[in-house]
């Protein structure tokens, strides 16, 4: 699957034949998942409605790629029947958007061989609609098309390519085993690197997508990266073999990729976008570190682990509102753009419906298609601007318990509907309906459950050898109601233990200490906050502040937070730690590094590295050398030796 020449030389190129029907992942002695609808649902009903699909595969049904080109389009196939008039046009995704663009050129000129003199209609779903629209710019005064839908486009790019290069969570559920594949791989398609967010994307008021935590990713940043040192920090943290993902997608967007306020091409411009019932859709990353403790007075901490913290925002889960419509701060839409928004539904448990795949099983969306397909003029620009909206209105705020926890594994989910994650597996909709799943780095998870008072639901996971720090949080994506967090708990090692969510409640956190099934033993939280407490979830602000003298180091420590540093520690070997109370001495021969963390009063980690200052050799005083130049002369070999010491 992966582009880097490095893991299949010569060998990593396919045709692609066909869109994505169905699927089925299997990973042999691992799981068998369900088979999941993508295009199939869409195809069905366009064949329902009369269409008849072109053959791409011959009568033993293999493959023929001539058939997407002039040169061998199959011209014969309504000698038997009627003629065709749906095209599907299957494309490597991984590849760069304008080369595919170059093979729909191929295509449609093919299926004016079947329809001369006749223009076509696109539907473009998801990324289609990044080639689509490249192929429109590449052929402006004779692209032969007529009219132009997208459905769910990310034509300014989407935040999420951001989180999957960091966390490989590509696909709608997070799985242990399927990220850390995506994780090596996106980081070789130069087409997914076309989906980094545009300038465009910074400019209609989206939040900047990657933001610098207390892990720096930017030399010069500190806080929310602006477009410049998004691309620079994408490209040197997640660039390999020469690939630059950050300088590639800042140049794809260029032009009217993105703008199409200036579009003279006379196509019938029509957008589909999907927004779900609350916020699921990555619109943030924040880069962070880890680190959990065991012990209270002389504590052994892990090392350091890379983590992220994402915030979320409207859209299908997939790709922000703000991207599918290009219409934020401003409008940069074709002037007779025709748009609709499908969702969000009444209750989360109908929101695969409305979400980035989903759409494309949609009913309404399906009707949708047909009738613009159907128009046989286009709106009058009056009218059309009239009827559409420059952006779908903001929904109402949906508040949700969002639990990260660390240092478990085997963390399922379920409900008192009998849904669960356990069988069988699902990475293309939600096991639990409503229930979302993130990577936020190596074993830490984030689960979104619904606040509901007619269903409940169970997140279990079993201990480790390693402690085990837990958060829920409540609110929506922009506010925080209330805040608990289990901070460095140490469990028995390889016991279950259940967080539960009644009544819209969280209980206390339990686990099963005897074996039996039940859990019965309760664990307090570390803290319980709500109001103002609980949005603070800014930890710490470590100092450290190096003398040098006679080639020692001399060294303070100091940490600040609004709420109060509960404590502060320090490590000479990053592993075992102990109360910070006043300066220390140390050399860098010896001790090359200090390591240090600190706890605020509301259990937020702060964690610092320090890298000790190599002492400068000092320059050696005029009157010294004088003494050297002499001594050689008086004592002959002596240079020699007074040399030889410098050296």
């Amino acid at each position: 699957m992966s582009l880097f020449e490095s893991d299949s030389p010569g060998d990593y190129n396919f045709l692609a034949s066909d869109a994505l029907r169905t699927s089925r992942p299997v990973l042999a002695g691992v799981y068998d998942m369900e088979t999941a609808e993508i295009y199939g649902p869409f195809l069905q009903a366009m064949a329902a409605a009369g269409y008849h699909e072109y053959e791409l595969n011959d009568s033993s049904d293999t493959f023929i790629p001539g058939r997407l080109k002039p040169s061998e389009c199959d011209e014969t196939q309504s000698d038997d029947g009627p003629t065709p008039n749906l095209f599907v046009f299957p494309y490597d995704w991984r590849q760069d958007n304008s080369f595919n663009a170059s093979l729909l050129k191929d295509y449609i000129a093919c299926i004016r061989q079947i329809h001369p003199s006749t223009d076509v209609n696109i539907v473009a779903h998801s990324m289609g609609g990044l080639p689509s629209r490249r192929y429109i710019l590449q052929n402006s005064s004779n692209h032969h098309i007529n009219a132009y839908i997208s459905i769910a486009s990310p034509f300014l790019g989407a935040p999420k390519l951001v989180y999957v290069l960091e966390s490989g969570h590509f696909l709608d559920q997070s799985d242990p085993f399927v990220d850390p594949i995506f994780k090596h791989t996106t980081r070789s398609f130069p087409g997914a690197h076309q989906l980094l967010p545009s300038s465009q994307y910074f400019e209609l008021g989206g939040a900047p997508p990657l933001v610098e935590g207390d892990r720096e990713i930017h030399p010069d940043a500190d806080g929310p990266l602006d477009f410049d040192q998004m691309v620079w920090a994408i490209n040197a943290q997640y660039g390999e073999e020469s690939l630059t993902p950050g300088a590639k997608g800042d140049e794809f967007h260029q032009g009217g990729q993105d703008d199409w306020r200036f579009d003279t091409t006379g196509i019938k411009y029509h957008h589909i976008t999907g927004k779900q019932r609350g916020a699921h859709t990555v619109g943030q990353m924040k880069t962070t570190w880890t680190q959990v403790c065991t012990g209270v007075l002389s504590p052994d901490c892990s090392d350091r682990a890379a983590t992220v913290e994402i915030t979320k925002t409207e859209g299908d889960g997939t790709v922000p509102l703000l991207s599918a419509q290009r219409a934020g701060t401003s409008d940069i839409n074709a002037t007779d753009a025709q748009f609709k928004t499908f969702g969000p539904p009444p209750n989360e448990s109908a929101n695969d419906l409305y979400s980035h795949n989903g759409l494309m099983s949609n009913p309404e969306v399906q009707q949708k298609v047909f009738e613009w397909l159907s128009a046989a003029e286009p709106a009058s620009p009056s009218s059309a601007q009239a009827a559409r909206p420059r952006a779908a209105s903001p929904s109402a705020p949906v508040p949700y318990h969002d639990v990260t926890i660390a240092g478990a594994s085997a963390i399922a989910v379920s409900d008192s509907a009998g849904n669960n994650t356990d069988s069988p597996a699902f990475l293309f909709r939600p096991a639990v309906p409503g229930v979302y799943t993130y990577s936020l780095g190596s074993g830490v998870r984030m689960v979104s459950v619904p606040i509901s008072t007619t269903t409940d639901y169970f997140i279990a996971f079993d201990s480790t050898d390693d402690p085990v720090s837990v958060e829920v949080r409540i609110g929506t994506s922009s506010t925080t109601t209330r805040a608990i967090r289990y901070q460095d708990l140490v469990l028995p090692t390889g016991v279950s233990a259940r967080l539960s969510f009644t009544a819209a409640e969280p209980q206390d956190l339990a686990y099963d200490s005897d074996g039996n099934g039940s859990f019965e033993t309760t664990v307090q939280p570390t803290v319980d906050v709500t109001g103002a407490a609980a949005e603070d979830t800014d930890a710490p602000v470590i100092s450290v502040i190096e003398d040098i003298q006679g080639g020692s180091s001399h060294l303070s420590l100091s940490a600040e937070d609004p709420s109060g540093v509960s404590r502060l520690l320090f490590s000479l070997d990053g592993t075992s730690y102990q109360e910070y109370i006043g300066p220390l001495t140390l050399t860098q021969q010896q001790t090359p590094v200090l390591y240090a963390n600190a706890d605020d009063t509301l259990a937020n980690r702060a964690t610092l590295v320090h890298t000790l200052t190599t002492p400068l050799t000092p320059i050696p005083s005029v009157a010294w050398w004088a003494m050297v130049f002499i001594t050689a002369i008086v004592a002959g070999l002596g240079y020699l030796r007074i040399r030889r010491i410098r050296a």
